[in-house]
């Protein structure tokens, strides 16, 4: 996974949508879904892999590093559209 990879796992991002697919429980996807349509939040690098390992496919997923705002991962109708400094 890209973020696994180019990213600290301590590192916190504004995780501003994230949509999925799974075959089994994915109930913190779905949290994150929930949450996220209502205001975006903060969210460790460890964390939301763990949570995406859950996924069989990322529809989209926008993140921003809290820490370099220019640090940033899209991924769009399941295909990455941008990624800089990961």
């Amino acid at each position: 996974m890209v973020l696994s990879e180019g990213a600290d796992p301590a590192e916190m991002w504004l995780l501003k949508d994230v949509e999925t697919l799974s075959d089994g429980d994915a109930w913190i996807l779905a949290r994150l879904w929930k949450e996220t349509r209502e205001k975006p939040i903060e969210i460790g690098t460890k964390e939301l892999c763990d949570a995406l390992k859950t996924a069989t496919q990322i529809i989209c997923l926008d993140i921003t590093s809290l820490k370099t705002p220019g640090k940033e991962l899209y991924i769009d109708d399941g295909e990455l559209i941008e990624r800089h400094l990961i």
